[in-house]
């Protein structure tokens, strides 16, 4: 292999990496708010809960994920 054709491979495996850690920064950022968002939501039902309403008339939704919310 010619040094052109070396480099031109090198190049494409250094874009490749770089879109990659893109993506999966990007990926992260995505659960995160998914995460925060899903929480806020079962804040809410909680909160309802405390007032006493009913189930069916309660906003957001239950932890049925049982994931850790604070």
């Amino acid at each position: 292999m010619d040094n052109k054709t070396v480099f031109s491979m090198v190049g494409l495996c250094c874009t490749i990496i770089i879109f990659m850690g893109v993506a999966l920064g990007d990926d992260q950022k995505e659960q995160a708010a998914e995460h925060k968002s899903y929480c806020e939501l079962v804040s809410m039902w909680e909160q309802d809960a405390e007032q006493g309403i009913e189930s069916v008339k309660r906003n957001g939704h239950p932890n049925y994920k049982g994931l850790e919310c604070e």
